[in-house]
């Protein structure tokens, strides 16, 4: 297969963007001992002003039950 054909491959320079930056969001929530989502969700509590589940899902492009699910973690 010639790798030469990924180089200009949206899709694939995307992902290969994406690893990196998902281990550096997973190191700054890491302390915490949640994920990133949740920890954004946690942010749009702040100064979004996003104070119900629904406008925090829509805010974070993230379904509604996900959103209630971090809420309800222990």
């Amino acid at each position: 297969m010639n790798l030469s054909y990924f180089e200009n491959c949206m899709y694939f320079s995307v992902n290969q963007l994406a690893r990196p930056l998902n281990q550096i969001a997973d190191d700054a929530f890491k302390e915490l001992d949640i994920n990133p989502k949740q920890g954004f969700a946690l942010i749009t509590v702040g100064p979004l002003n996003k104070h119900t589940p629904s406008e925090m899902s829509i805010e974070l492009y993230i379904i509604f039950s996900t959103i209630t699910s971090f809420l309800n973690r222990k």
